[in-house]
């Protein structure tokens, strides 16, 4: 037996509203709870040879939803939106580049079926925007998307491409 496998932890991570992300270990898994008072929901495993990073680490904490972050292959970053009082995960995506938390609001890049696409999380209103990449843009997984405004009606995205950095208006729907 390693002396890795020897030793247990426990991390409490508290959240606005009363709510904590417990980060455990369990025999040969990795876990992490969502509490409220009494009550305990699983949200993520993993197994303990993979690392407690695995788990993710608190990105933001919104009034109704919290955003883990966390590595997930040698160098492949994720995020996973959840909502506090299922205990659900709602959305996943990589490369967070905007965060308000007076507004509650994330823009990330999007994964999997949203690929391509530039996301806006509004925690308050519960809704998902998409907006397509431009084309010509010379991105690296989010390193380089920079909002320049958002209002109710559009939202400002500054970018680089070869010929310099240029803006694009995406009309909010």
């Amino acid at each position: 037996m390693g002396i890795a496998s020897r030793f247990q932890f426990c991390l409490v991570i508290p959240l606005k509203g009363g709510y904590e992300i417990v980060l455990e270990r369990s025999g040969n898994m990795n876990i992490a709870l969502l509490n409220e008072g009494n009550s305990s929901k699983k949200i993520r495993e993993s197994p303990v040879d993979l690392g407690r990073h695995v788990l993710g680490y608190l990105y933001v904490d919104f009034q109704s939803d919290f955003v883990l972050y966390h590595r997930y292959g040698s160098n492949q970053y994720q995020l996973e939106i959840f909502n506090k009082e299922s205990g659900k995960l709602l959305y996943i995506g990589e490369a967070p580049f905007y965060t308000d938390t007076l507004n509650q609001r994330l823009m990330f890049e999007g994964v999997r079926e949203m690929n391509g696409m530039l996301i806006l999380y509004d925690c308050v209103r519960k809704k998902l925007e998409t907006y397509t990449e431009p084309l010509g843009n010379i991105c690296v997984v989010g390193t380089c998307w920079e909002v320049v405004e958002i209002s109710d009606k559009e939202i400002k995205i500054k970018y680089p491409t070869e010929s310099g950095d240029k803006v694009i208006n995406f009309q909010r729907t």
